[in-house]
């Protein structure tokens, strides 16, 4: 069991103090490290937070799995202009019970790349309804100890 370990910036960390070792031969730490001839183990990045994994599922969005309207399924963003268009979309159909603008169908892009076309207002109000269940189980989700993930795709008839 070797003394050293790689870091993730490519020095090694002494392990019996925890003092990190930039690779830099002018460093007598790593002159010594280095004549010491040990083979330092292997970098292991430190598992995320959950305040990280919160992020990092909402910035990745989330899936949705439509059995009765396939065209629906893709990835949906649930932060940033996006998801305040799509709610504010929700809204207008909640209050007048038509898309916005009196149109028929409303082409929406998925996160990543391409779009889906909604073609009833019902359509978008599940798929906001499914997004905002899934932003507040990552809220909840956030709020624990450990990161346990909500179950992807959600699924919207």
């Amino acid at each position: 069991m070797s003394d050293y370990a790689y870091n993730q910036l490519g020095g090694v960390i002494r392990k019996i103090d925890g003092a990190i070792i930039p690779a830099d031969p002018r460093n007598a730490d790593y002159q010594t490290f280095i004549a010491s001839g040990e083979t330092p183990n292997a970098y292991i990045a430190p598992a995320p937070t959950v305040a990280q994994s919160y992020i990092a599922a909402i910035v990745a969005g989330c899936t949705i799995a439509s059995a009765g309207t396939p065209a629906l399924n893709g990835t949906y963003a649930i932060c940033g202009p996006t998801w305040a268009d799509m709610k504010d979309e929700a809204q207008y159909i909640q209050t007048f019970g038509v898309f916005s603008g009196n149109q028929t169908s409303i082409g929406w892009e998925l996160l990543g790349s391409g779009a889906i076309a909604f073609t009833a207002p019902a359509q978008l109000l599940a798929v906001v309804r499914s997004l905002g269940d899934y932003l507040t189980a990552l809220k909840i989700a956030a709020k624990q100890l450990t990161w346990t993930a909500p179950a992807q795709p959600k699924a919207i008839s």
